[in-house]
Formats: C-alpha cells, sequence, structure tokens
C-alpha cells in the first residue's frame, strides 16, 4: 500500500493559485521533466488528452503557466507563475500546447516531448499525470514504464548492448535496491540514489559515479529525479497506522491518551523523514500563509483575473451597516473562505489544504475560528495537525481529485478535515474528531465540480463557505452528543465509490452542472474571445 505524507500530499502544496492540479500540479510536472532533461530547455510540446480536464481548464485554472513555468523552473509557490507565457517569450522559450487522443488512464494526463534547440530532434518525451492536491506522477519516459512522484531521489540510466549492460551492471554490483526494465533492444536500470554512498562527500562521489556511467559504450541516457516535493519519504514507509479504524485500535491496545495532533506526529515520522521539531516547524509556516491569504483582496490595486471580481472586502463593510442573521464567529468564518478563495483566484499565495479549489475552508474554520476563540498559535498548529491526519485517510484510501470524484473529494474532504480541526480546538477526543470528519463528509457526498468557465470562481467560492460551516457545525454536533453511525473510514469509501459513478461531464470537464446553463456559456464565450484576444496582443 502507497502511505500519504501529511505536508507532501495533504497540507500543501503553499503555492500560487488558482488550481492545484492544474496550476501547481503542472508546475511540479514542468520542474521535474526539466530536472530529468538536466539542462535549460529551449523548445517543448504539451499534448493534453482530448478526453480530458485539462483542454477545458488550461487557460482559467493556469495550466499553460503552469507547465510553462515549471519547464523555466519556477517552484508552485514562485509569484513569476502567472507571467510565466510572457516569461517565457521573452527568454526564447518555445512551449506549444496542443491536443490529440492519448488514450488516457487520468483525466489530468498530458505528454511533454522535448526538442533539441537547433532541430525537430526530441530529446525527451514523458506522459504525466497530475493526480490531484499539487500531487504528480510521470508514468512513462521514453517508452519505459517509470513512477516519478518527485518524493524520493531515483537514477535512470538508459542502454542498449549486452556489452553495456554487462558494464554497467558491474558498476552496480554491491550498490542496493536497482531494477531492470527492457524495452525492446534498451534496458533501463532504476536506482534508487540513496544506494550510493551516503557518507561525506555524497554529492560529489554521486557525481563521479553518474559521469563514469555517461562514458560507458552503448548509453542511451543518464538521468536523476531529484526530491522536490516537502517532505522527502522514506523508502519504506512505516507508519504506525493508515486509517482511521487502525489509529483508534492502536489506543485501545496501547491504553494512551493522546490527542489527535500526537497521532498526526507519529504518523509523519513514520512516513517521511521529518522530526518533531521539523514538522512544527513546516505547520508554522503553513499558518503564517494561511493567515495571509485571509486578508481580502484590495480590488483597487489588484487586477481580477476573472469574472467574478473581489467581493470580500465589500462585504466586510456592507455587513457593519446592514441587518444581516446574527452568525456569531461564522461572520469571520465567511469573509474568510471568500478572501482566501479570491487571492488564490487572484493567483496570489495560498495554501492548498488540499487543494486549491477547497483552499478557504480550512483557513476559514480552524485559523479564523481559532483567533476568535482566543487560541494559541501552538493549539491551531495542532488543529491544523489534527487535519491533517484526516487528510492523510482520505489520501490514504480515496482521492482529493475532483476530476476523478467531484468537489465531494475537494469541498467535501477539506469540511471532513477541518471537522477534525475545529474539535481539536475545542478539546474533544480522537473519537469526537474522527466522528466530526464523518459527518462532515456525509453532508456534503454527491458534490460535482462544475467550474464556470473553468475558474475557480463560481461556484467554488461559495461552496467554500458552506464546506467550512458544515465543518464548524458537524464538530458542534458531535461535540454536543451527536453520533453521525457511519465510521470516518467507511464515509471515505463511499465518498470514492460515489465519485466514481458520477458522470464525466460533472468531474471538472466543464460540460455538466452549472457550466451548461446559458448564463455560464455566455461566459465562458466572452472568457474565450476575451483569451483569444490576449494571446493576439502577446504575439
Amino acid at each position: 500500500m502507497e502511505y500519504f505524507s501529511i505536508f507532501n500530499d495533504v497540507l500543501g502544496p503553499v503555492m500560487t493559485g488558482p488550481s492545484s492540479s492544474h496550476t501547481a500540479g503542472c508546475a511540479r510536472i514542468g520542474a521535474m521533466t526539466r530536472i530529468l532533461h538536466g539542462r535549460e530547455i529551449r523548445r517543448a510540446e504539451v499534448i493534453f488528452d482530448q478526453n480530458g480536464s485539462y483542454p477545458g481548464t488550461c487557460r482559467g485554472q493556469g495550466s499553460d503557466r503552469g507547465f510553462t513555468g515549471g519547464l523555466l523552473g519556477f517552484s508552485p509557490d514562485d509569484l513569476r507563475l502567472k507571467n510565466a507565457l510572457e516569461i517565457a517569450e521573452k527568454s526564447g522559450v518555445r512551449v506549444e500546447f496542443k491536443q490529440a487522443d492519448l488514450g488516457a488512464h487520468h483525466p489530468n494526463e498530458a505528454r511533454i516531448n522535448v526538442y533539441d534547440g537547433e532541430s525537430d530532434r526530441v530529446e525527451m518525451s514523458v506522459l504525466t499525470r497530475s493526480v490531484g492536491g499539487g500531487m504528480i506522477e510521470i508514468v512513462e519516459m521514453d517508452g519505459f514504464p517509470v513512477s516519478i512522484k518527485g518524493e524520493t531521489g531515483t537514477i535512470y540510466i538508459a542502454a542498449r548492448g549486452e556489452e553495456a549492460f554487462d558494464q554497467i551492471r558491474k558498476k552496480l554490483d554491491g550498490k542496493t535496491r536497482y531494477v531492470e526494465k527492457q524495452n525492446g533492444e534498451r534496458i533501463l536500470f532504476e536506482i534508487r540514489s540513496s544506494s550510493f554512498n551516503e557518507e561525506n562527500d555524497e554529492k560529489e562521489l554521486k557525481e563521479k559515479e553518474l559521469r563514469d556511467f555517461r562514458e560507458l559504450p552503448g548509453i542511451d541516457f543518464v538521468r536523476v529525479a531529484e526530491v522536490i516535493l516537502p517532505a522527502p519519504k522514506r523508502e519504506r514507509p512505516a507508519p504506525p497506522f493508515e486509517n482511521a479504524a487502525g489509529a483508534l485500535e492502536r489506543l485501545k491496545q496501547s491504553g494512551e491518551k493522546k490527542e489527535m495532533w500526537e497521532l498526526a506526529v507519529a504518523y509523519e515520522k513514520g512516513v517521511t523523514f521529518l522530526s518533531a521539531d521539523e514538522i512544527f516547524g513546516k505547520i508554522r509556516e503553513i499558518l503564517q500563509v494561511m493567515r495571509e491569504s485571509g486578508k481580502p483582496v484590495d480590488p483597487a490595486r489588484t487586477v481580477s483575473q476573472g469574472f467574478l471580481g473581489y467581493q470580500a472586502s465589500g462585504m466586510l463593510e456592507k455587513a457593519a451597516k446592514i441587518r444581516t442573521v446574527n452568525m456569531g464567529f461564522l461572520e469571520d468564518c465567511m469573509i474568510w473562505a471568500v478572501s482566501v478563495m479570491e487571492n488564490n483566484c487572484a493567483r496570489n499565495k495560498i495554501v492548498a489544504a488540499p487543494t486549491a479549489g477547497s483552499c478557504g475552508v480550512i483557513p476559514a474554520s480552524v485559523v479564523a475560528i481559532g483567533d476568535k476563540m482566543g487560541c494559541s498559535d501552538e493549539a491551531i498548529e495542532k488543529a491544523l495537525l489534527a487535519a491533517g491526519l484526516v487528510g492523510v485517510f482520505i489520501a490514504n484510501s480515496a482521492t482529493f481529485g475532483a476530476e476523478v470524484a467531484g468537489c465531494q473529494a475537494e469541498n467535501g474532504a477539506a469540511g471532513a478535515m477541518a471537522a477534525a480541526g475545529v474539535v481539536q480546538l475545542l478539546g474533544g477526543s480522537v473519537e469526537n474528531g474522527f466522528q466530526a470528519a464523518s459527518l462532515a463528509l456525509q453532508n456534503l457526498l454527491g458534490l460535482i465540480c462544475d467550474p464556470v468557465g473553468g475558474l475557480a470562481e463560481v461556484p467554488c467560492v461559495g461552496r467554500n463557505v458552506a464546506a467550512a460551516f458544515n465543518a464548524v457545525v458537524s464538530a458542534n454536533m458531535v461535540m454536543c452528543g451527536y453520533n453521525p453511525i457511519i465510521p470516518l473510514d467507511e464515509t471515505i469509501d463511499a465518498m470514492f465509490k460515489v465519485g466514481k459513478m458520477l458522470p464525466e461531464a460533472l468531474r471538472c470537464t466543464c460540460r455538466g452542472g452549472l457550466c451548461d446553463t446559458p448564463t455560464a456559456k455566455m461566459i465562458t464565450e466572452r472568457l474565450a474571445r476575451e483569451n483569444a484576444a490576449a494571446e493576439v496582443r502577446r504575439h
């Protein structure tokens, strides 16, 4: 079984908006492609599967800017991503976008061909997937099956001819953890980079080893996949549990009185190389970015990137002047959710938790509510870890990808995570937290993904507010004694099954739901005209 990480897969990435799958994920794919290529890329071709989600979201959710920025070497949180197309053009870097039938096995599938800068010769070709929440996988490289996710270092050596094979095997003698993959007359040797000497001068030794391999006869390529995720992952992850039932059973057997955040720390230490201090260091950074993203965008200083405009600051002013239903702490929760999502749409820095499309939920319901309750930063950090714990249970058993399971996998998952975080703030037990998470997810089962115009504005902003409210209400219900009956793990399984039943048109393809309304179609057509005009002006 694959075990996911709180910082790699759940509370992150820290990124510029508007989409974790279609902006941050694409940037990571582009960056890994550049790393594998080993030098500056002057020309690349990105081919989307014509039946997937990229064609409908490429412009609105920044896939074109993400891929281009990554190929330029920009990370997901680099503010230059929003101007990546213009920067590439000025730098003489040519990135072309096309569509074809790739026979995709994933809705976010694209092939990247890297060309020799002086000719039409393809130097490297990779088949890639953005799998949700900013996570990626390169599944094929120059005809060889691979699995490159950016969480462990791996060296790839492709060669042809028995002489080359024998010499490579001889050089690898005594090196552990390598496999061979054959494709016709060629063999790909896949070596975990940790198989090389890990003592002093490791980097120098590794570079010498790679030079020696490159000088062998019959070598097609020597490439290195580096770790690009926040938490380097163990080759053999050994978390103390993988789901809610396992966590509860561990507590029962040990007789220990632990809180959710303590279980989160134990889990993350079992999956990654992070220490407890490093875990709190990272959660502190995440809290800081969440706080900053909760400030309303100033419409006078920030050009709108979509059709909705920035409304949080106006809502805040109006709420003080007119009569509204008194919602207490939820007033702040509402404004925060809108503000974070508007910062996301403005392509400012946010935390995808677990996705950019749901990035307002946890800041609004955990951070804003925690501040209103007068909680310390440490208490809020622990609540964020509790949310992350529920997130890894969802990642381990299901998905965060709306392209795979609809918005229930984004705002539904975020609401479940947030509900556990609120219970942590309230001093509830581990069992209380899991019950609240189950209830929150139950409430949003079947929620579709239908971003109008391919942008994370309508209905995404409103759904973030609804999911945040749902999280707080679910936590309160459980703390008041309500039992949602269905265990969290079973609710997660149900969500995944429901997602697979949803028609493709309702899973972020912009072909169903609100996207199919007359108003949405007019907005989409207008945006297409504006994008075409902008493209003409850019050239």
